[in-house]
């Protein structure tokens, strides 16, 4: 009798964990809008299912121990989904302590400076995943200790308020769907708790003599009265007056940057098409350059991507400290090379997290921030974000060689080389065809990409073409518009380029700007927004092509332009150095000005001109900046419900199986057999119901049932001696008994219709 209450308890206990996990997952989800992709939201949903059962292993516990335990599984839980570089294995290590402090140091800044949905920088990450454990955490606290249902749904609407407050994307139906079905489901589970203290819940009667939990009419009320609150939920908001009027309370971020991270060409195109161009950034230098974001190398057939485009697993640098060279960049001996110079400071805050800078950079030195950087795309990212007023220097090398010295690279084989060679399996063999038309009689791989390059740049500029890349566009591109943007112009370069065998890719990032004459330095707005290819040259590394009209890439004059004098366009005179072959020269002194001056001079006396800006990459209007990612939640509740599944008839049956092994004298193998008797009995519907005797039990289930030979009359029989009498019984009497046993529930199966026997094997309960 105790044990059986105590499996029901067990059971009620279960589920009960399990509403307040979903509840507290539906406020994991909402609360992720604020945050750019679906990587952040799936790490705020694993802290909220962490912190729940964190909350339930302690659940027995006094409050302190529980809020103890709950701190250390916080910390864990920032390392694993924060912090994962400087973890060993799964636990913090003191990396660890040194980067939640700096973290911590920045997050009153980064939510001050950011506009949601801001990118998932490891301070603001930190905050969400800390917001969502605690309220996880409230939640289960509240429902199960306090046995409080509506108070525990405060903590996770509280989250998709937060979230709901400072985005404008308008109703999200399928949050608050997924809210209220948490809310029922705890509030339902919490009434269950409230009936158990009046006595045992007995199964209805329902037909053919099958056990229901709640009589036909009970449940179809309640099956209605759920739908109608649904539907009123979901529904009646957008007939009350007032339903997407602008808010009582207005958060002003007219003056910020905000616009789409997920593919920075999107970032660039929006930015082409702003109507009036938008002060980005000021560099100071002695050449003009390409100001680089980072590379693209991954083309699936429809866009342009990378493997890691927020940088989060980048190698994590100090301040002006070295950056590593990727394998395959570096250059040879007698290769030209020089050293340029950048201070940068940045004029309008955006969601872009990436710092421009001329192609390769060696250090970056961002006051004592420390950065992210990624070997493979040269990207570097801030820990404190770019905002408004942030002043950096950039030391990048140059590679400068000679149509002659590229003439004499022949070989692009290599294993490291095919990954940035590779198109999609289903490109159009007339894509091959035009590659090979065009370089018909070159006869170096350098002079086909220049064949590709001047093809190109005979077609038409034209920003009022879509913004699309796909391979079918690129076709139709090549052979029927003849116009685009930059976009358009670097994807057909670098497909045609790989057509042939050769490594490329596209970079995204800015042109030189407007030379400043004032500060000396190039301003860059948001119509200098620009994508251009970057081919591999083994020995040389990554070098730049041009194939878009009306543009020119000062940096790679050197081989593409010959006859321009070698940087011909430096603007402040004499500084520009002699230089040195192999050794290189320097362009621009390091120490002949400091961002920071330049910052205080164009921040402090001009000011900017905001007016109403609404930024250079804004998205489009109506758009929603976030969706749910139902793709993604349905691939983790398939896994979940086949885990659960496969997990569940098969724990239950190793756990019978081990109470029988486990029985040594005759007397302990009949209760145990019995045991299990009753539990398979219960996953078909006829299982022993609380404050039931032995012989109760078997008068009720002969009386609904057929049984052969007095199997069950035998079984009851030896199980009432087992558990009543002072004489053990014998091995051949225990034998007897778990053949009675197997044929009992044979004749029971045969009894049950086979959905019902279906459903049984998933029972939750032993």
């Amino acid at each position: 009798m105790g044990h059986e209450q105590d499996e029901v308890s067990f059971s009620h206990r279960l589920l009960s964990v399990g509403a307040v996990a979903f509840l507290s997952a539906a406020g994991a989800l909402a609360f992720g809008r604020v945050y750019a992709g679906h990587a952040a939201t799936l790490k705020l949903l694993a802290a909220a299912l962490l912190s729940v059962g964190v909350a339930a292993l302690l659940e027995r516990r006094g409050p302190i121990v529980a809020v103890i335990g709950s701190g250390v599984g916080l910390i864990f839980a920032a390392t694993i989904l924060v912090f994962p570089k400087t973890a060993a294995v799964v636990f913090p290590t003191a990396d660890t302590f040194r980067e939640i402090g700096r973290a911590l140091h920045h997050v009153g800044e980064q939510a001050r400076v950011q506009v949601a949905p801001t990118q998932p920088l490891q301070p603001l990450l930190l905050a969400g995943v800390t917001a969502v454990w605690t309220a996880a955490f409230a939640a289960h606290a509240l429902a199960i200790r306090s046995g409080s249902p509506i108070l525990a749904a405060l903590p996770p609407g509280a989250l998709m308020a937060f979230a709901d407050i400072l985005l404008t994307d308008g109703a999200r139906p399928s949050y608050a769907a997924l809210f209220l079905l948490g809310v029922l489901a705890v509030l339902f589970m919490d009434g269950l708790r409230r009936v158990r203290h009046f006595g045992p819940l007995r199964p209805w009667p329902g037909h053919h003599g099958r056990a229901r939990l709640a009589s036909t009419t009970a449940t179809r009320g309640a099956r209605r009265v759920t739908a109608v609150a649904l539907g009123a939920a979901l529904l009646l908001p957008g007939l009350l007056p007032g339903f997407q009027s602008p808010a009582l309370l207005k958060i002003d971020t007219s003056t910020v940057l905000s616009g789409p991270s997920v593919n920075p060409l999107v970032s660039i195109a929006a930015s082409l098409h702003v109507q009036k161009p938008v002060d980005l950034f000021l560099v100071r230098a002695n050449q003009p350059a390409y100001w680089r974001w980072l590379a693209l190398d991954r083309f699936d057939g429809t866009r342009w991507s990378g493997n890691d485009l927020d940088v989060s697993q980048g190698q994590v640098v100090a301040s002006g400290g070295p950056l590593l060279t990727s394998p395959i960049e570096g250059t040879g001996l007698g290769i030209r090379t020089a050293d340029l110079f950048q201070n940068v400071v940045v004029l309008q805050d955006t969601d872009d997290p990436w710092l421009p800078m001329a192609f390769h950079p060696l250090t970056v030195t961002v006051g004592r921030s420390s950065i992210r950087y990624d070997q493979q795309s040269a990207a570097v990212v801030p820990e404190v974000g770019v905002q408004k007023g942030l002043a950096y220097s950039v030391r990048s090398q140059l590679v400068l060689p000679s149509p002659k010295q590229l003439d004499g690279v022949t070989s692009f084989s290599g294993a490291l080389l095919r990954p940035y060679e590779e198109l999609p399996a289903d490109t159009p063999r007339q894509i091959y065809t035009i590659a090979r038309s065009i370089t018909a009689g070159r006869t170096t791989p350098f002079r086909r990409l220049l064949a590709i390059q001047d093809y190109l740049q005979g077609f038409t500029y034209d920003q009022g073409v879509n913004g699309t890349t796909d391979i079918q566009t690129v076709l139709n591109f090549l052979t029927h518009s003849r116009r685009g943007f930059c976009q358009q112009f670097a994807t057909a370069m670098a497909v045609l380029a790989r057509a042939l065998g050769y490594p490329a890719r596209v970079a995204v990032g800015f042109t030189p700007g407007q030379y400043d004459s004032r500060l000396h330095a190039w301003r860059v707005s948001t119509a200098d927004a620009h994508a251009w290819v970057e081919v591999l040259f083994p020995g040389y590394g990554w070098l730049a092509f041009e194939p878009t009209p009306g543009r020119d890439n000062p940096i790679a004059d050197s081989y593409l332009n010959p006859g321009k004098p070698l940087f011909g366009s430096c603007v402040v005179q004499g500084t520009c150095g002699t230089g040195s072959r192999g050794a290189g020269r320097t362009l621009g002194g390091k120490n002949d000005f400091r961002a920071e001056q330049l910052a205080s001079r164009e921040l402090g006396q001009t000011g900017l001109r905001h007016g109403g800006i609404t930024g250079g990459v804004a998205p489009r209007r109506g758009a929603h900046p976030y969706r749910l990612p139902f793709v993604l939640v349905g691939i983790l509740l398939a896994l979940a419900l086949a885990a659960f599944l496969v997990v569940v008839p098969l724990a239950k049956i190793l756990v019978r199986r081990a109470r029988m092994a486990r029985a040594g004298r005759p007397r302990e193998l009949v209760l145990a057999t019995f045991h299990a008797f009753t539990g398979r009995a219960a996953d078909l519907g006829l299982g022993r119901r609380d404050g039931e005797t032995i012989r109760e039990y078997r008068d009720r289930l002969c009386g609904e049932l057929e049984f052969s030979d007095g199997h069950m009359d035998r079984l009851s029989q030896a199980v009432a001696t087992a558990a009543y009498s002072d004489h053990d019984l014998s091995t051949d009497q225990a034998r007897d008994a778990v053949s009675d046993a197997r044929q009992a529930i044979r004749d029971i199966r045969r009894h049950t219709p086979p959905g019902r026997r279906l459903a049984g094997m998933f029972r939750l309960g032993i």
